[in-house]
């Protein structure tokens, strides 16, 4: 694609305002590129951006299943947001466009989950345009979706048979103790229809287990007793289900070597995996083409190469402690991994686990810097 010739000329008169050496053919060429690209872009954002719209919509519910946070891809301005930044990316890479950010490494520190579970799905987006995503890229949609989130806060209802004014004044108390849910409503017990909460955390002071429906329940007085159960409530009652399936499919995959670079590692643990019969022979490629396409650090010197098919030999989480920390990208060094082989559908589960791994590492860490 050409680009007219009076780019060039807009971004050697810029360079040579701004640079006291001469300025080379190859920086007039780049601006040019960044400035066709920004006047053709923005206008079009709206238009172009329709591309992206199936895909993007199924990335997000997969983001959201992994959080237990429906909704994401029924949000008219988070779709058009990530619709409009998958149009930036696909003209960068039609114009070789390559932009220098730390942002990830922000992001991977304080949000690893999140950007780990954006990582996971990234292919989803790829699929429509054959684009190429860069960390930074997986930082910026993390961080489009993370504000969603605490926008939209989890819905939970209250179901009561107590008075009105009660009802009110116990709602509030749970909203209180529970900032990270959004107790939207007090229901009395003979008005509740489960079909108009379906995927909402219910909190019921009346016995519901006949109805066959998952909710934490409490007594009618709402008390610090109450109040404690359903701390445990929220925090085992997702868990339960992700542990219970992951003792299933990685018993005994614990390990430790030693490695002088991210191939090698990876080579090294397939060898391993293979050993144990868990792997075929085209997993290990699989894994070094996708650490090449982007590679899977998320922060807190860990990573997480995995591979997302309903068609592997065994589904697995194997955990690997390096004995020494090697560089994994350019700028990123790794001391563990978790390496991932599941269904799409089962990476909620892992999520959990993940969470509680990164929590023992850091522990870990924690304890040698004291010794």
């Amino acid at each position: 694609i050409q680009v007219d010739a009076a780019y060039y000329q807009a971004a050697e008169k810029a360079l040579n305002q701004i640079s006291a050496k001469k300025v080379s053919l190859l920086e007039i060429k780049y601006l040019a590129a960044r400035i066709y690209v920004a006047e053709t872009i923005y206008p079009r954002k709206t238009e172009g951006s329709q591309d992206y719209q199936k895909s993007v919509k199924s990335y997000l519910k997969k983001i959201g299943v992994a959080f237990y946070h429906s909704g994401l891809e029924d949000d008219a301005e988070l779709v058009r947001e990530i619709c409009e930044m998958l149009l930036i990316i696909r003209y960068k890479v039609i114009y070789n466009i390559v932009d220098w950010n730390d942002s990830n490494r922000e992001v991977k520190k304080n949000m690893s989950e999140l950007y780990g579970v954006c990582l996971m799905y990234v292919s989803i987006l790829g699929e429509n345009g054959y684009l190429f995503f860069e960390q930074d890229d997986v930082a910026k949609i993390t961080i489009l979706i993370h504000n969603y989130m605490q926008k939209h806060k989890r819905e939970a209802v209250f179901i009561t048979a107590a008075d009105t004014a009660t009802a009110v004044y116990q709602l509030g108390k749970l909203q209180e103790y529970f900032p990270e849910f959004l107790f939207k409503e007090a229901v009395h017990y003979r008005y509740f229809r489960p079909e108009d909460w379906r995927n909402k955390i219910i909190v019921p002071t009346v016995n519901l287990k006949k109805m066959n429906i998952d909710a934490c329940h409490i007594t009618k007085h709402v008390n610090e007793e109450d109040i404690q159960h359903l701390s445990s409530c929220f925090q085992n009652r997702e868990e339960a289900i992700r542990y219970e399936w992951l003792a299933a499919v990685s018993k005994n995959l614990f390990f430790e070597l030693s490695a002088r670079n991210r191939e090698d590692a990876i080579k090294k643990i397939c060898a391993l995996l293979s050993d144990k019969e868990l792997i075929d022979d085209g997993f290990e490629k699989r894994l070094l083409e996708q650490e090449a396409y982007i590679p899977t650090s998320i922060g807190n010197r860990m990573a997480i190469p995995h591979v997302l098919s309903d068609k592997l030999k065994k589904e697995f989480v194997a955990v690997v402690k390096l004995r020494h920390q090697i560089l994994w990208d350019e700028k990123e060094t790794v001391k563990n991994l978790a390496v991932i082989a599941v269904h799409e559908n089962h990476v909620k589960d892992v999520l959990g686990y993940l969470i509680e791994l990164k929590s023992k590492i850091r522990s870990s860490s924690d304890k040698s810097a004291h010794l």
